[in-house]
């Protein structure tokens, strides 16, 4: 009796651990042929198979759609850039939380004051 009981904490200790191994959190650039869009902002961009990010655009406080340019930094330090198109300008910045089909953008810097009117978080979803 008291070798099944080791027994059975490892065995439990290894299904948690496997079980975990496959939840990490990853980046929209990491699930390629997908859509995101959000709603709030008017934010939509698409990631090719090559997990590069393309046809990306958002609503300026004119209402016009401005072609941008999205970078996601790597998984650890959880960070999205929005830059313009040619990548010379920097609109907006912030910190991300990554689910499968959603991440969350909570805007920290707004370096345009054509994009001072987004709302602090932006909950995008994946199509």
């Amino acid at each position: 009796m008291k070798i099944k009981t080791p027994f059975l904490l490892l065995f439990i200790a290894l299904v948690l651990f496997v079980s975990a191994c496959g939840s990490e959190a990853k980046r929209p650039v990491d699930y390629p042929d997908t859509e995101w869009k959000c709603e709030d902002g008017n934010i939509a961009f698409s990631v090719n198979a090559d997990g590069k990010v393309e046809n990306a655009s958002l609503a300026n406080a004119k209402g016009e759609t401005v072609k941008v340019s999205v970078v996601f930094s790597d998984i650890a330090d959880k960070k999205v850039s929005f830059y313009s198109e040619d990548g010379k300008e920097s609109y907006f910045s912030g910190s991300c939380t990554y689910g499968e089909d959603t991440f969350t953008v909570t805007v920290s810097d707004v370096y345009n004051s054509d994009f001072s009117h987004l709302p602090p978080r932006l909950v995008f979803t994946s199509k």
